[in-house]
């Protein structure tokens, strides 16, 4: 056989194509095709290689030193080691690494930096990446540099280090022409490139302005590239920065959240960019802009000015300006340029979010669901057909940004604006758009506050929209003024065939409207008026309308007030109307009188298909168009069934008829026997909860002799015995049309199923039986085991809440051993425990033909599911698709993705879980199988966010969740809210987390843990107390990424805050810390803050409500002077009054990061607000400050109107309801 033409390639090309696989693939797959391959790969000497230390030094993934020496020439370290011996152990392997070009080390400590740069002496690198979770040290910065002085390295990036011109010098000889480091001050970007004189790009993720000033050395820089993340430059700065740099040409600045205050301050700086940074032949920006309600806000507007030749002609910088059309970003505009960069805080990167915006380029305007760092020119005018924004939370002011876009249109057919909070202003705006719309066809307005004028709008746009076919205005306080401008618009439009006006406030006034529209016109088709007012008299006009309607084929009435005997008019109409097919009068009190005069027109009228819908109770907000005409629960009585009954005798299309809930009793049930022994259309009849016994049941199996054409019956919860069953089974064996039968909720007992059973012996046509709540024991179990050991048609059997047991269950189980036609069973509510599981479990070992188990509500625990699932493993033919432990609906209304969703719990998975093992067996089923497909998941790296709050997963859920994170390297965020978990569970999950170093957030709130429990893990609302923190405290030292730690209600005194300040002493990752409502109290902050003083990371600390008083107030004061990173600082509820504010006020004299301070709920009076203001008038970075629930009275609210004169950092100031009276013009001062 001729050789492989891969191995006739030259090595050269062969070593190219290994360019560009990762190392894995060359060393463990490529080299063992054969030993021509294998001599080839170790002649590549190119290898880019990914590495855990740890799991390299104890061999778990093992990696020949030889090619890590001589072949590796870029390599990424992970710095997961536990001890100082086996980093120094793998620093003298790196030390070895003669080819190595390029280093990234991610999660290494400062020792380690400093061991590794003091000894690399023959390291030749290229470009370096130290990517750790805390600020270096000045000893750090000096054995990089160092290096650096040594190398001829030209690419440094240095995520967290915080440049200090005055303490870090870099090396005169230093090379370096790429920069990226974490923080810079604006007064020392000079001295910064003043010492790097090769430098030509220059990256920065925060870039500092607290010193206006900037000294500016003589020195010739080389920098051409320049890019800021967090930028809040204003032009001066901005434009004293690029003068630093004449031979700059390229530029990417994101900007801070809330930079710009208004839409005149973005068009300066457009401005500015214009007329002087026409130099640059490359930049970029992205500029977040939060607009207020009173804000009016044009995209096309704001995207104007970058619509200048300038943009689009000289430079060919293309913009976009978009909104995010989502509830909590609805209020924000994004300004960017394509290609688009990515904003660090940016938290909606990445997702599909629906957007509406307009590009520069050609002005016109898109609505899509596409992640902003997936636009490009090419697809940026992306627009959805079907635009679905319900429960978004629009007003009036987002309307009109919609609008907008929606004016020249020309892509979306359906729009969907249900539950939110769009007024008439806002249907005006819509309207407008809408008014030369040709495309939109379906349009849903419901749940919102439309009202009269909001109806006016509408109708203006329908006297001239030529496409709208659906319109759909539910709950919308339209009444009977806006009823009448709808009629007058629906004069003249031609295309409309659906109005819904469900739920709102028409009465007779509104119907009379509609009739005389309905005189006209000849185009609608469908109308639902369920749940208004319109009473008889309005019946009774829409009802002569229909007369001569040709063209209206539903009706909706439903719940309007219609009484007797004013519906004899609707139903003489209905007499004439040969064409109307659906009509729905369900909760109308129609009565006896009113059935007599329905079955007189249903006697006339011979195109009506259904007079019934399956009974619904759905909340208003929820509620579809019902389609079918209801006679459930209006009260005609076995007199009404009667007429209805002789009306049917002459009725030649009726297929389905429902008269549930009309207390017609035996009576009513002879008079539809009378109806099935002439009736040849009738497929279905329901007359569930009439009170029918065996009588009725009687009368109805003597007309099944005869019928030949009903296969769906339907008595459940009737007054139906054994007796009743047996003239049943007589019919059933010779009876073969029938195939539905529901006899649930009645009492035929054991007598009843065997006789039964005895029927359906030799019966070829029932596949489907309902027995629930029928008191069947174990000898009807016994005569249904017998029916089920033959071969019948049944396949389908609902055994739920008959009492069967255990005892029951066995013979059942047994029969299911043979029987090769059953595919559905449930045996719900049965009180079926261990023993019962495994009885089913044996059968299913052997069972061919079910697909279908529900065991729902028995009590067969977490045992009863490892007997199943092992049977489910063992079965060769694997049939089972679906086993319910838990609730889901069968309905056959209920939507399809509910359905999905529903049976979520398919044996497939759980057959071939590696998750499942022998456990404790606690918890509660349904948690227990939502725990074993989550495992699944996070074993196999297929989710980076869980979120299974309220399953009651268990111990034994949470040792899967435990043992699946032992091999998880994808998981960031986990919460395990109110799962019952316990002492076991925390166990597990600790056990899990160990070694873990991915995961950021862990929520275990309400767990059911006590002090005496929490040895490992505890977070919020647990009560573990002080006890439980110096267990937890032990837990926290080994986690090594942890961002958030929420410790809220959870009694920890002054020993527990000492015990968690022990552990956070070495932490370099945690950011957001909240212990709130505890009893820390003056020791235990003195604890906190001595830790915290060090801390480099954190930005949001919550110590409201523990008792800290005024001396412990100094203490958090002391810490604010000199911390750097902090961003928000909660105080509220801890005593705090002249002494301790005097403390904060000082504090922030000198404090240059903090943007938010609550002191909510404290004893601060007017001479505390006093100190307070005039110590703030200095302060530029505060924007938030709550001091609500305090007693500053009316003089402090003076000294804080002073202090806003002068102070203009403000956005946010709230001083409370108390104080809503004051006739000054400050109350919850927001600046906007």
């Amino acid at each position: 056989m001729e050789e492989s033409y891969l191995l006739n390639l030259p090595v050269e090309l062969l070593h190219h194509i290994f360019d560009f696989c990762d190392a894995q693939t060359i060393l463990c797959k490529i080299s063992g095709v054969c030993k021509k391959l294998h001599s080839i790969v170790n002649q590549y000497h190119r290898l880019h290689l990914k590495l855990d230390i740890h799991k390299y030094i104890t061999n778990e993934r093992s990696i020949p030193h030889h090619v890590l020496y001589n072949r590796v020439v870029s390599l990424t370290t992970w710095w997961t080691a536990r001890s100082e011996d086996q980093k120094e152990t793998f620093i003298s392997a790196l030390l070895q690494c003669k080819r190595l070009c390029h280093l990234t080390l991610r999660f290494i400590d400062d020792t380690s930096l400093q061991s590794l740069f003091i000894k690399a002496n023959n390291i030749k690198l290229v470009s370096l990446t130290i990517d750790s979770n805390h600020e270096p040290s000045n000893t750090t910065f000096e054995a990089v540099s160092l290096f650096l002085e040594k190398s001829s390295i030209q690419k440094l990036c240095w995520k967290n280090l915080r440049y200090k011109a005055e303490e870090m010098l870099w090396p005169k000889q230093c090379k370096l022409k790429f920069l990226s480091i974490g923080y810079c001050f604006y007064n020392q970007y000079a001295s910064l490139l003043h010492q790097l004189p090769y430098l030509e790009t220059f990256q920065v993720m925060n870039f500092f302005t607290y010193n206006n000033s900037m000294h500016v050395p003589s020195f010739n820089s080389q920098l051409t590239c320049l890019s800021i993340q967090y930028c809040s430059l204003s032009i001066e700065h901005l434009r004293s920065l690029v003068l630093q740099t004449p031979k700059l040409c390229e530029l990417k600045l994101t900007y801070y959240p809330d930079m710009f205050k208004s839409l005149m301050e973005i068009y300066e700086w457009e401005k500015f960019v214009r007329m002087e940074l026409s130099f640059l032949k490359k930049f970029q920006f992205f500029i977040p802009y939060k607009f207020s309600e009173n804000d009016p806000v044009r995209l096309d507007m704001i995207i104007a000015p970058f619509r200048d030749s300038f943009w689009l002609n000289e430079k060919r910088w293309f913009t976009v300006c978009d909104q995010t059309i989502e509830t909590y970003e609805i209020d924000k505009i994004s300004i960017f340029t394509i290609p688009f960069i990515k904003p660090v805080y940016h938290s909606n990167f990445g997702n599909r979010f629906v957007r509406c915006g307009i590009a520069s380029k050609d002005n016109i305007y898109y609505i899509n669901d596409q992640p902003e760092d997936e636009i490009t020119l090419d697809t940026v005018h992306h627009t959805l057909p079907v635009l679905n924004l319900t429960h978004k939370g629009l007003k009036d002011s987002h309307l009109q940004i919609l609008a907008h876009a929606l004016q020249n249109n020309q892509t979306t057919i359906e729009l969907n604006l249900f539950a939110n909070k769009i007024k008439a202003l806002g249907t005006q705006y819509l309207v407008e758009a809408l008014l030369n719309n040709t495309t939109l066809t379906k349009l849903n307005l419901d749940g919102n506050y439309m009202g009269d004028e909001g109806a006016k709008h509408i109708a203006d746009a329908l006297n001239t929209n030529q496409a709208l076919i659906t319109l759909s205005m539910a709950t919308n306080h339209i009444g009977d003024e806006g009823m009448s401008y709808i009629c007058k618009a629906l004069h003249k439009n031609i295309t409309l065939k659906e109005l819904d006006l469900h739920q709102n406030k028409i009465t007779n006034d509104g119907a009379i409207s509609l009739s005389e529209t309905l005189q006209n016109n000849n185009i609608l088709e469908k109308i639902n008026l369920a749940y208004n007012c319109i009473g008889d008299d309005g019946a009774r006009n829409v009802a002569i309308t229909l007369k001569k309607n040709p063209t209206v084929l539903m009706v909706n009435f439903n719940n309007n007030s219609i009484t007797v005997p004013e519906p004899k008019y609707l139903f003489d109409d209905l007499q004439q109307d040969m064409t109307l097919e659906e009509l729905d009068l369900h909760y109308n009190h129609i009565e006896v009188v009113g059935a007599k005069y329905l079955a007189d027109a249903l006697r006339k009228n011979i195109v009506i298909e259904s007079a019934s819908y399956y009974f619904r109770i759905i909340l208003w907000f929820f509620s579809q168009t019902l389609r079918t005409f209801n006679f459930c629960s209006s009260k005609i009585g076995s007199a009404g069934v009667h007429y209805i009954a002789e009306a049917l005798r002459y009725n030649t299309t009726l297929s389905k008829l429902k008269l549930d809930s009309n207390d017609s009793g035996d009576e009513g049930a002879k008079s539809i026997a009378d109806v099935l022994n002439t009736n040849k259309t009738l497929m279905a009849v329901s007359i569930a909860t009439n009170n029918i016994g065996d009588e009725g049941m009687s009368w109805l199996c003597k007309a099944l002799h005869k019928n030949i054409t009903l296969k769906e019956l339907d008595l459940r919860q009737n007054k139906i015995t054994a007796d009743g069953a047996k003239s049943l089974s007589q019919v059933l064996q010779n009876n073969n049309t029938l195939e539905k039968i529901n006899l649930a909720g009645n009492n035929i007992g054991d007598d009843g199923a065997r006789n039964l059973a005895t029927a359906l012996k030799t019966n070829t046509s029932v596949t489907i039986l309902n027995l629930n709540s029928n008191k069947i024991d174990i000898t009807g179990a016994q005569c249904l085991y017998d029916e089920l050991q033959n071969k019948t048609s049944l396949k389908k059997i609902n055994l739920e809440n008959t009492g069967i047991e255990d005892n029951g269950v066995k013979i059942i189980a047994e029969a299911l051993r043979h029987n090769t036609i059953l595919e559905e069973l449930n045996l719900r509510f049965n009180q079926i425990d261990i023993a019962g599981a495994k009885y089913l479990a044996d059968s299913l070992q052997e069972n061919t033909t079910l697909k279908t188990l529900d065991l729902f509500g028995n009590e067969i625990g977490a045992a009863g599911v490892y007997y199943l699932i092992e049977a489910l493993r063992n079965n060769p033919v694997q049939s089972l698709t679906e086993l319910i432990l838990y609730y889901t609906s069968n309905r056959e209304h209920e939507s399809k993705s509910r359905k999905s969703k529903a049976r979520e719990n398919v044996i497939s998975l759980l057959r071939n879980s590696a998750v499942f093992s022998q456990s404790d067996f606690e918890g509660d089923v349904c948690g227990y199988c939502e725990a074993l497909k989550i495992a699944e998941r996070i074993r196999k790296n297929l989710t980076s966010h869980e979120n299974f709050n309220k399953k009651y997963i268990g111990s034994a859920g949470a040792q899967y969740i435990g043992d699946a994170l032992r091999y998880n390297t994808s998981l960031t965020i986990l919460h395990v809210n109110i799962n019952e978990i316990g002492q076991n569970g925390l166990k597990y999950l600790a056990s899990g987390l160990k070694n873990n170093t991915t995961l950021r957030i862990l929520n275990l709130i309400n767990n059911i843990i006590s002090s005496n429990e929490a040895r490992d893990l505890c977070i919020q609302n647990n009560r573990i107390g002080d006890d439980g923190l110096t267990y937890l405290s032990s837990i926290l030292k080994d986690i090594k990424t942890l961002e958030t730690l929420i410790l809220s209600r959870v009694n920890m005194g002054p020993i527990g805050t000492e015990s968690l300040a022990s552990a956070l002493e070495n932490n370099t990752t945690l950011s957001i810390l909240r212990l709130n409502n505890n009893r820390i109290g003056v020791q235990g902050i003195q604890s906190l803050m001595i830790v915290l003083q060090r801390n480099k990371t954190l930005v949001e600390i919550d110590l409201s409500n523990n008792q800290i008083g005024n001396e412990g107030t100094q203490i958090v004061a002391d810490f604010l002077s000199t911390n750097t990173t902090l961003l928000k600082l909660n105080l509220g509820i801890n005593q705090i009054g002249l002494s301790g504010v005097k403390y904060l006020g000082d504090a922030l004299k000198k404090n240059t990061t903090l943007t938010s301070l609550y002191l909510r709920r404290n004893e601060i009076d007017q001479n505390g607000i006093e100190y307070f203001s005039q110590s703030l008038k200095g302060n530029q970075t505060l924007k938030q400050l709550d001091v609500s629930c305090n007693p500053i009275g009316y003089i402090g609210i003076e000294y804080l109107r002073d202090l806003l004169k002068s102070n203009t950092t403000f956005i946010e100031l709230k001083i409370g309801f108390k104080y809503e009276n004051y006739q000054g013009n400050l109350v919850n001062y927001t600046n906007s």
